[in-house]
């Protein structure tokens, strides 16, 4: 079947490459550009350009390979289930989520924050004066980030399922829906389960993968699809397929 969807991820993962290579040159040209040789700000401007190639850089990797996985939902390979919803039932499915918030991006905040906590402590015991504004600078991108996650993504996301495709898509690897991709095949990600849930929104798959985070363990993050009524009959094949993995 023709892919006719758009990929989102595959957009911001270009994205990402570009600023990697924006972030390579920017490291030589702030020494190069600071006229005492790098010993005012110049040091500065690279290290930040330093982390943020990093950032980047993974960040690049992780949404091409989440790109790749909503090419594959989109294009029905090794699908499970491709589910399409009467606008009631989506009504309903969007009630129950805006409930169920996904915690999908909070790990990477929190690793964004620890980086930039030890770069700077680093650089302010190299140099007191350039580490204060190395600090300034990570203090206000973690806080611009932050705010873009935690207060526009929620009202973007809110705005933007209630004007997605009804639709849902299921495999081995990764789910869609609401706009919204959730996979599993990432480094140190694992699926954990799938099981029926019924509550009065309807009936609904919960999905759980998780993370592993040296320090504190995993981290679980759990997301719910609706089964349209006429789709029942076939869920608990769909449930055995996803817990075989």
């Amino acid at each position: 079947m023709e892919n006719t969807h758009s990929n989102p991820e595959r957009l911001i993962a270009i994205i990402s490459i570009l600023l990697s290579f924006i972030f390579v040159v920017a490291i030589p040209a702030s020494v190069i550009l600071d006229s005492s040789g790098g010993f005012d700000f110049g040091f500065g401007f690279a290290f930040a350009s330093l982390f943020l190639l990093i950032f980047s850089t993974i960040s690049a990797i992780i949404f091409w390979i989440r790109a790749n996985d909503l090419d594959n939902l989109f294009n029905q390979k090794n699908l499970l289930a491709h589910y399409i919803y009467t606008p009631q039932e989506w009504s309903e499915y969007i009630k129950f989520d805006h409930k169920y918030d996904a915690d999908e991006k909070k790990l990477m905040l929190f690793l964004l924050a620890g980086f930039s906590i030890f770069f700077s402590v680093v650089f302010l015991l190299i140099d007191f004066e350039p580490g204060l504004f190395v600090l300034g600078v990570l203090l206000a991108i973690n806080l611009l980030i932050f705010f873009l996650v935690l207060v526009v993504q929620p009202m973007l996301k809110k705005r933007e399922i209630n004007v997605a495709n009804p639709q849902a898509f299921i495999s081995k690897d990764a789910a869609y829906i609401g706009k919204s991709l959730h996979t599993w095949k990432l480094p140190l990600t694992r699926f954990n389960g799938a099981e029926l849930i019924k509550n009065k929104h309807g009936n609904f798959i919960k999905l759980t993968y998780s993370t592993c985070n040296p320090k504190s363990g995993p981290q679980y993050m759990s997301f719910h699809i609706l089964v349209p009524n006429d789709k029942l009959s076939g869920v608990n094949s769909v449930i055995d397929s996803l817990n075989a993995n």
